[in-house]
């Protein structure tokens, strides 16, 4: 098996440091075969960026190893071992190479880095205080633009006038009328049970029957409708 090796470095200007710097590795082997390189290993000096890239051409490979050197000068780098496979499974390792690369300094020529100058100090980041005012208009009109709402409504419509809720014995069937009309139906129901209870003769079915209903609706689930229709005809039979 034939293998060529040819080992390649940037051209012009070299790279400085902290730039990426890509170093290649090109094999010419016979056809069928593949490679599978290592990474190369960390040091003070050189640091790998990612994996290695493999590319083709014919019976050509490159891999390329994308690296970055932290120190200026020559640096002699060892690129690691390559296992090369055939076709038919049977693999075998091309040993590692040794290469020299430069790498120059991003200091300006000549300066030391002991003798340069530090750079000023910069100014001190002011910190801003958030500020409670705008959260204070934002509530203060907030409330002012809810106390007419507010206001208005409290305020729309008359509610009914509150009638005075005394005893129901005693009452006339006027007074019940009130409470009728401002809404208390079950007060009036059992009003309008006491009242006819003891001024209708106990004779007359037609009353007898209407006390009857009255006293049921005063527990039982009838509707708004029903009630206001059962105390008005309690009213008419208490000659309200």
């Amino acid at each position: 098996m034939l293998l060529a090796l040819l080992l390649l470095t940037q051209a012009g200007d070299p790279p400085a440091v902290g730039d990426t710097v890509w170093m290649r590795r090109v094999l010419t082997v016979p056809g069928g075969m593949s490679v599978r390189p290592r990474p190369i290993a960390s040091n003070a000096v050189l640091e790998p960026l990612g994996p290695p890239e493999v590319a083709s051409s014919g019976r050509e490979i490159t891999i390329r190893y994308p690296v970055v050197f932290w120190r200026p000068g020559i640096h002699r780098v060892e690129m690691p071992a390559v296992i090369v496979v055939r076709g038919d499974g049977f693999s075998d390792t091309l040993a590692p190479a040794i290469t020299n690369v430069e790498i120059r300094s991003v200091l300006p020529a000549g300066a030391k880095q002991d003798s340069l100058k530090p750079a000023p100090p910069a100014e001190a980041v002011a910190r801003s205080t958030p500020s409670p005012i705008p959260l204070t208009l934002l509530v203060v009109l907030a409330v002012a633009s809810m106390l007419p709402l507010h206001w208005w409504w409290r305020r729309r419509g008359k509610t009914a006038p509150v009638v005075a809720m005394a005893s129901p014995r005693g009452l006339k069937a006027a007074e019940i009328a009130a409470w009728v009309d401002a809404g208390e139906l079950h007060a009036a129901a059992d009003a309008y049970t006491r009242l006819l209870g003891e001024g209708a003769p106990g004779s007359d079915p037609s009353v007898q029957a209407l006390i009857g209903r009255l006293h049921e609706a005063r527990y039982g689930a009838l509707g708004q409708d029903e009630m206001l229709a059962l105390c008005r005809d309690a009213a008419r039979a208490a000659g309200g």
